[in-house]
């Protein structure tokens, strides 16, 4: 039984904990939290991470030749990149992956709106 409970749905759940870390920066504001995710919750926010992030490394091994944020928004590909976006997930049964994605403030401000959140 996991320690603590799901941070999406308040249950405990069998086996070892899943967590995600992740953050966000722009300009000098930075913000950055930690849910413990049951194996469905585990399942959104990882559908979450696809639609919304670039993944950069799984196990260590880089996934990508290019490792830089962009100057420009990596959504829209229109408006500079003034905010930065990044998860770590640790999730049981599979090797740490880090996410991240550099956006424009509109395109930002819609992954702000539809990231997951704690109950």
């Amino acid at each position: 039984m996991a320690i603590f409970p799901c941070d999406m749905c308040r249950k405990r759940y069998p086996g070892k904990s899943n967590s995600v870390y992740l953050g966000w920066m722009a300009g000098g504001y930075s913000d950055r939290r930690k849910l413990n995710l049951c194996p469905r919750h585990v399942e959104v926010v990882d559908a979450w991470l696809s639609k919304n992030l670039s993944l950069i490394e799984v196990g260590g091994v880089p996934q990508t030749d290019d490792v830089e944020i962009s100057k420009t928004c990596e959504s829209c590909g229109l408006e500079p990149t003034t905010q930065t976006w990044f998860a770590n997930t640790y999730v049981r049964s599979e090797d740490p992956a880090v996410w991240a994605r550099g956006l424009c403030e509109k395109c930002g401000g819609r992954v702000l709106q539809d990231a997951p959140q704690a109950a």
